[in-house]
């Protein structure tokens, strides 16, 4: 099995939450298992944005979480929507998205390094089978993730708070919570969000999202795709229902959105998101055929 490890792991690693004890433990375990471990590119975007000026104070902690990387994860999947590409739509890839070695690369350059000036300045490492000169340029993975977490801002706001409460924006400039609050047309808004109607919508929406061109009448294929995106697509309703029931802010919720698109990849039934918050399967709920595979660190260490 695969085993696909959250960013909050790396980031509990770097900040000393989970000891060295732990991730010895779970080194152990992929390893007595014959499983592998999986990152995705999420994890290098959360993680890596930031490598800037202000990490030289504690560069070695920052360091020690990629080389926790190196040590527990074996492979990288692709990013979401490549994934889901692939794994839901069946469809083929040209060209998208982030390569999965060139994310295991990166990962293994900040690893190697010793210091932040080293990091910046150059080292030589392993580079695509090959001795190279790696540098990185200082704020890069920063900027990458500040223009990654603008797009998902003005995702929600354009395709979801928008469309749920108009005037969302406007309501919140003057101070207000923009929820929707006519009690007979937030029940309507509900109904409609736990629909079978809207668990349609949602399948194709995510289908035109990656390219994926649906025609006719969902046939069995359809339904068993649908089924792959289960965990997502309940998320996604968890969102919805607090946008519409209490005002749902994306601004000071960013991390949901790295929630949601982790919970792609278990479209793939022989992945498990491995986390070390409960927050996510929350989000799921039980009723997801899917949610026993989102497992907190301390309950995958204590399974048989």
């Amino acid at each position: 099995m695969r085993f696909l490890f959250d960013t909050n792991v790396f980031r509990d690693i770097q900040r000393r939450r989970i000891k060295e004890i732990d991730v010895a433990r779970i080194e152990e375990k992929l390893k007595a298992g014959g499983h592998i471990g999986c990152i995705s590119p999420l994890t290098l975007i959360e993680l890596g944005g930031h490598i800037r000026d202000e990490e030289r104070s504690d560069f070695v902690m920052f360091r020690d979480a990629f080389r926790a990387v190196t040590r527990l994860c074996q492979q990288a999947v692709h990013d979401p929507e490549t994934f889901m590409r692939l794994e839901v739509f069946l469809h083929p890839v040209d060209g998208m998205g982030l390569d999965p070695a060139e994310t295991l690369q990166i990962c293994q350059a900040i690893a190697s390094a010793d210091t932040f000036e080293g990091l910046i300045g150059g080292q030589i490492i392993p580079w695509m089978g090959v001795l190279a000169k790696v540098s990185f340029q200082a704020g890069y993975l920063d900027k990458f993730r500040t223009e990654y977490e603008a797009q998902y801002m003005a995702d929600m706001l354009e395709h979801v708070v928008s469309t749920v409460v108009p005037d969302h924006l406007e309501r919140r400039a003057a101070g207000k919570i923009p929820y929707i609050d006519d009690p007979s047309l937030r029940a309507k808004v509900l109904s409609f969000i736990d629909s079978d109607v809207y668990q349609s919508v949602f399948y194709r929406l995510q289908a035109a999202r990656v390219g994926v061109a649906l025609i006719g009448e969902q046939s069995a294929w359809d339904v068993s795709a649908m089924a792959k995106l289960d965990a997502f697509g309940r998320a996604y309703r968890w969102i919805l229902r607090k946008i519409v029931e209490s005002g749902y802010n994306p601004a000071k919720n960013k991390n949901d959105f790295n929630d949601l698109h982790l919970l792609i990849y278990l479209a793939a039934n022989d992945l498990h998101l491995i986390t070390d918050d409960r927050g996510i399967a929350r989000k799921v709920g039980v009723a997801s055929p899917q949610s026993a595979r989102i497992l907190t660190i301390q309950e995958w260490l204590n399974m048989p």
